[in-house]
């Protein structure tokens, strides 16, 4: 049977341990001293025990567990993110489908369904597509971000203008014009410039 004492003992380890997260810390005491009275029920001295137990529990140190405890966290927080977004997506998609088919069957709700869908793809789905399509660098390039932003311009200008066409608002044939622009003297030019630094560097290669 442990004593207090060596309770004492076992929580002056984890004092020096400075570990953050108290609720994991009053956790790990309690594992450690399970581990320590099943040391101890073998015949072994308390310090002997009490090493043997931290061999077992945290062989690399507290600090390692403390940190796949954040990443686990951080994991599950991103996994909700993307199951949010993407079932956001797939729902705001969905609406603008059936819009599209009541639009074509002229049946009522079709506006709605339109205008739903494509303001969900518009907040929801662009942005994370073209911004995580850019990887994350200290200095990223300048041109392909550039290049993200004109498509992204490009995308959210059209579905805004699909959404006047569909009200039958004024002004969509400007903002139709506006993205022919921004596709022609925006993204153009940045997929044109890349596939001719590609075919240089294949040329290059051969050579």
């Amino acid at each position: 049977m442990i004593t207090g004492e060596q309770i004492d003992r076992i929580c002056q380890i984890f004092r020096s341990a400075e570990i953050n997260d108290k609720e994991l810390e009053i956790e790990l005491i309690d594992h450690l001293c399970c581990a320590v009275e099943s040391e101890l029920e073998k015949g072994l001295p308390f310090e002997i025990a009490l090493q043997a137990a931290l061999g077992q529990l945290a062989p690399d140190g507290f600090g390692e567990i403390e940190q796949e405890k954040l990443c686990l966290i951080n994991y599950k927080k991103r996994f909700f993110v993307n199951l949010s977004t993407c079932s956001l997506g797939y729902l705001a998609s969905l609406a603008v489908f059936i819009g599209a088919f009541f639009k074509i069957m002229h049946l009522p709700g079709a506006s709605h369904f339109l205008t739903y869908g494509l303001a969900g793809i518009a907040v929801t789905s662009l942005p994370v597509f073209f911004f995580k399509s850019v990887p994350f660098r200290l200095r990223p390039l300048a041109t392909r971000k550039a290049e993200r932003v004109f498509a992204l311009v490009f995308f959210l200008v059209l579905l805004l203008t699909g959404l006047l066409k569909v009200f039958h608002f004024p002004g969509a044939g400007m903002l139709l014009a506006l993205c022919f622009l921004v596709a022609g003297l925006g993204m153009l030019p940045f997929f044109f410039v890349r596939m001719f630094k590609a075919n240089l560097d294949v040329n290059s290669k051969l050579t």
